[in-house]
């Protein structure tokens, strides 16, 4: 798995989860599994960031997604 689907992932996990994590708190419960992909999320976007030796920069990240989505599809 490249750095780059693994920065996409781990960007897409974690902003999902952000309104998962208030929804849960919202209605009283304790929203384990949104924390859970939050932290996976996070931790994709670590390492993707770390592998790759001249990490990311802000103007890049939309060519990062345009790059990935365009290879899937």
């Amino acid at each position: 798995m490249t750095p780059d689907i693994l920065f996409v992932t781990g960007i897409t996990l974690a902003v999902l989860s952000i309104p998962a994590i208030a929804s849960g708190i919202m209605a009283g419960d304790t929203p384990r599994f949104a924390i859970f992909a939050g932290i996976v999320g996070l931790g994709m976007l670590f390492y993707a960031t770390l592998s790759r030796t001249e990490g990311y920069s802000f103007e890049e990240i939309p060519d990062v997604f345009i790059r990935v989505f365009g290879a899937l599809f």
